[in-house]
């Protein structure tokens, strides 16, 4: 009985263990099943689209970012082609309106009896006496006002401020440019002295002020207003060099605590003082020699002191054809220094660019500027040749520092800010423009000389270079950055 129910025991055991072994490799195999279902599930096409949709890797997002975003030298090249056919005849346009005087005095003076002091005095606050001369060129003077500050102010809705710095001092190349072009043309001009009962200088005063006219009315039509309706982009070009421009902006809030900056808090910054007293001191000098660089030209290849002063009279044809033939060779003349002074403007912006310095490129340039006019006054009486390599390096100098200093407003203000700050550089430069010829034709009346004058202009751009090694943007001087 005993050995029955154990021999029954054995067998449920052994048929107990069969049914679990079934069981177990029942389960393996449920398992192995499911595993290669999810395995091949995994090598299907839509497992993979789902894992794609779901799960982007960096590297995959990033090129497609790249991908989606245009060239950006491309795009500011286009910004660049598109501006600047437009700006820069415009800087011309108002520096020759503004500067022909200084080609008109050689006649204008002699022929209304102007001396230096009323010529000085008249030049810097922008015909027929002297009170109509004084008024209509402080008309000019107002009108011209807003010309650069609102350049500025449309290069920077789509330029950063390197690219500004740079795009500025190509357009303000127009300054130096008119010197070049304004000789030559003034040259001719004055040689109709006399045609249909005008003289030299009314010929150059109604052929000049014509252009600006048209000039205007096609900027109205053709100028973009922002990126975003700029014509000469592409659909995603223009995307993109608008988003950039807002993100520059928001940064810029974000270092302002998050608030936007109304456009009157640039008189809250020192730093824009700072740039605008170093506008003025360097504008009193380079306007100062415009308007007296033809007069100085032929004072140095006559000998001639007296300059533009004194009278003429007007039945002396001789004297009238001398006088007409040393006005047109000074006017000749003075292309070389401006025409230098134009590619020194250009190459210093762009190396200034290049290198994202400023302090150096422009302190360098108004430290060589001032020394020469300090100079100047030893070599412009017994070495005419030195003293006009000498001039030409003075003008280099002082245009040199165009581009540099006044693209540095956009490094620590934005918008409408920036360009009420620009404003105020410019309107201490204006200051400058009128102090600058007047302290010239002072010296000039008075001392019968231009020493003094350059004495004072040259330690005006010292203390300039002084001032521009001593700011500083974020608080920690140039020199002590590491």
């Amino acid at each position: 009985m005993t050995s029955a129910t154990n021999q029954a025991e054995s067998r449920a055991v052994h048929d107990g263990s069969s049914t679990d072994a079934v069981d177990t490799n029942g389960t393996h195999a449920e398992q192995d099943r499911h595993v290669e279902a999810c395995t091949d599930a995994d090598h299907s096409p839509v497992a993979q689209e789902d894992d794609t949709e779901r799960f982007v890797p960096p590297q995959a997002a990033l090129s497609a970012e790249v991908e989606s975003r245009p060239d950006e030298r491309r795009v500011i090249a286009k910004v660049y082609w598109h501006l600047l056919p437009l700006f820069l005849p415009l800087s011309l346009l108002c520096s020759l309106d503004r500067a022909n005087l200084s080609f008109a005095a050689l006649q204008l003076n002699k022929d209304l009896g102007f001396s230096k002091e009323v010529y000085g005095f008249g030049s810097g606050i922008f015909f027929l006496g002297v009170l109509q001369f004084f008024i209509l060129r402080f008309i000019l003077g107002l009108c011209e006002a807003g010309a650069y500050p609102g350049m500025w102010y449309h290069m920077h809705l789509f330029l950063d401020d390197q690219e500004l710095g740079a795009g500025y001092a190509t357009l303000a190349t127009g300054t130096a440019v008119n010197g070049v072009i304004g000789g030559p043309l003034a040259a001719a001009l004055l040689k109709l002295d006399g045609f249909l009962g005008l003289t030299g200088w009314q010929w150059l005063f109604l052929t000049e002020g014509i252009p600006a006219v048209v000039l205007g009315v096609v900027l109205w039509k053709k100028l973009a207003r922002t990126p975003a309706s700029a014509g000469f982009l592409s659909q995603r070009e223009r995307m993109w060099l608008q988003k950039r421009q807002e993100q520059a902006q928001q940064s810029r809030q974000v270092i302002n605590g998050g608030k936007s900056e109304r456009w009157w808090r640039f008189a809250q910054h020192w730093r824009i003082w700072h740039l605008a007293v170093i506008c003025l001191l360097s504008t009193m000098a380079m306007d100062g020699l415009v308007f007296w660089v033809p007069i100085i030209i032929s004072s140095i290849i006559y000998q001639d002191d007296d300059g533009p002063g004194g009278t003429m009279t007007g039945g002396d044809d001789a004297a009238r054809h001398e006088e007409t033939q040393h006005a047109v060779k000074s006017a000749l003349l003075s292309a070389i220094p401006f025409g230098c002074a134009a590619i020194t403007m250009v190459v210093v912006a762009w190396h200034s660019k290049a290198q994202k310095e400023r302090h150096l490129h422009t302190a360098v340039p108004l430290l060589i500027a001032g020394c020469g006019l300090i100079l100047m006054p030893a070599v412009v009486s017994d070495a005419p040749v030195l003293a006009f390599i000498l001039l030409s390096t003075i003008l280099s100098g002082i245009w040199a520092v165009q581009g540099p200093l006044l693209g540095w407003p956009a490094a620590f203000l934005k918008g409408k800010t920036a360009a009420s700050g620009f404003a105020l550089m410019k309107m201490l430069g204006a200051l400058g423009s009128f102090m600058g010829p007047s302290i010239i034709g002072y010296f000039a009346e008075h001392h019968e000389s231009y020493t003094g004058a350059f004495i004072v202009l040259g330690c005006c751009l010292l203390i300039a270079a002084a001032l521009t090694l001593l700011f500083h943007e974020s608080g920690t001087p140039p020199w002590t950055a590491a």
